[in-house]
């Protein structure tokens, strides 16, 4: 039999094959031929040849695993796909994958899943793993029936998306305890859908137990919370800004109050992004709610501070001033001018130098003060002077604790001292005139050789100078 083509009278050429039989009649020798039109199979035998060009190079561009099983698992046949090329460990994968295969019955993990693909005739998915000496590599296979007794078993290598799921899975479990510390919640609202998702801390900055409300629907529960939990006065502003960030009208940036079930007032500072199809109509919003309520508590409290302090300043009971270690006075109270002289009209602030009026007897010890303030912050009241603007020592009595320690700025109560210190200096004078006048009487009764008592009548008590004992026997130290 040959295959050939043979020209037709319209000068086309069809494809036949030729056989040809020796027929034998008495001395004569006939040749017999058949000659049949093979186009229709031609035609087949073509499609059949680029069908199978079109499976291999269907093969070769697949990076997976394709085996042909056997149903009784008696013959396997790997297709020269481009998990060869791709995987370099891709022979000890394939031999344990084998392994796998023709395990016993009952420890094999494959036969069920084949046997269900052929009894259904559906394809069946399923996980598994193969361990290698430096790693482990997942695969994902999916088995299908290929007539009554064959399966063709796909494995795609699905290692890396584990450990992106793995890697996920992290981040958020990270990204779960840093919004707890924190007091963050995080809350998803789909427009399209009109659901709302929101986390556990969500609930928790709302004082609500989620598990409470089980049974009914999230997004109406994450609703329902919200519009009963923030304060009435705040609740329109919120709404109103929201739908205005929807509308692209504004940023989602605000604070709210919200009342807990047990009557506690919580302050919230609530931000929010609007995601957007690409013809810019909104399709979800994400954000976070961040219980500020210790912030706001800090700043009411160092508010009322500072207004105790700003009353005690301006009251004028002391000399107050905000000055730094150069010297400068940045703000002083009317009390501080008037102790040195000036007035808030007559020199402005910045003028003033608590360097330049010091006298220059005080300037080593407050070379050690501001010393001691670096390392402690504060310091004890201590005495100095400052020089009045007439010239005169105004002696003050001065505390001072440091407020940064960047500016190494500071505040000093500064007390004026001058009266007592005046008094003090006179009633030492005086003390020393006594003791003076004192000695020149005994120097007095001592030459004109004179006695002298004293008798307290109140008491009882005697007095005799040294002279007066000497007169009369006695001895200095005796009564």
């Amino acid at each position: 039999m040959l295959d050939t083509r043979i020209l037709r009278a319209d000068g086309s050429e069809i494809p036949v094959d030729i056989s040809g039989s020796l027929i034998k009649v008495g001395q004569t020798h006939i040749v017999q031929g058949i000659f049949r039109d093979i186009r229709f199979r031609a035609a087949f035998e073509e499609k059949l040849r680029s069908s199978e060009t079109e499976l291999r190079s269907v093969f070769e561009a697949m990076g997976d695993l394709v085996l042909i099983i056997e149903s009784d698992r008696d013959e396997v046949r790997v297709m020269p796909t481009r998990h060869q090329i791709l995987e370099p460990q891709a022979t000890e994968i394939l031999d344990q994958t084998l392994d796998c295969l023709f395990q016993d019955e009952a420890e094999s993990r494959t036969l069920l899943p084949i046997r269900e693909a052929l009894t259904t005739g559906k394809t069946v998915s399923f996980e598994y793993q193969i361990d290698l000496e430096d790693r482990r590599i997942y695969f994902e296979a999916s088995i299908s029936p290929m007539g009554d007794r064959r399966v063709i078993w796909v494995a795609r290598d699905m290692t890396k998306r584990k450990q992106a799921e793995a890697e996920i899975f992290q981040l958020s479990q990270r990204l779960k305890i840093a919004l707890s510390s924190g007091n963050i919640g995080f809350w998803d609202w789909d427009l399209r859908q009109n659901q709302i998702t929101w986390d556990e801390q969500m609930y928790a900055l709302y004082g609500v137990d989620n598990s409470s409300y089980s049974s009914y629907p999230e997004s109406v529960v994450a609703y329902e919370v919200w519009s009963h939990g923030v304060h009435p006065d705040d609740r329109q502003a919120a709404a109103d800004l929201l739908q205005k960030a929807i509308l692209g009208e504004a940023d989602y940036n605000t604070e709210f109050r919200v009342l807990h079930p047990d009557g506690s007032l919580h302050y919230i500072k609530a931000s929010g992004l609007v995601v957007r199809d690409e013809a810019g109509q909104p399709i979800s919003m994400i954000g976070v709610n961040l219980d500020i309520t210790d912030i706001r508590q800090a700043e009411a409290a160092l508010q009322a501070s500072e207004t105790r302090f700003r009353r005690v300043f301006d009251s004028n009971v002391v000399g107050m001033m905000f000055t730094n270690f150069a010297g400068d006075i940045i703000e002083a109270n009317d009390r501080f001018l008037e102790m040195l002289g000036y007035s808030r009209a007559g020199r402005p602030m910045g003028l003033i130098n608590w360097a330049e009026i010091t006298p220059p007897d005080y300037r080593e010890q407050d070379v050690q003060v501001i010393e001691h303030l670096r390392q402690s912050g504060f310091i004890h009241p201590f005495e100095k002077a400052y020089r009045h603007q007439d010239g005169h020592l105004v002696f003050v009595l001065i505390g001072v604790a440091m407020l940064s320690q960047t500016d190494e700025s500071s505040v000093c109560v500064v007390v004026d001292i001058s009266a007592q210190k005046a008094a003090l200096t006179e009633r030492t004078k005086a003390e020393q005139a006594l003791q003076e006048s004192k000695l020149r009487l005994e120097l007095g009764l001592a030459s004109a050789n004179t006695g002298l008592w004293d008798w307290k009548m109140q008491t009882g008590e005697l007095w005799f100078n040294k002279q007066w004992k000497s007169m009369l026997g006695y001895q200095e130290l005796e009564n």
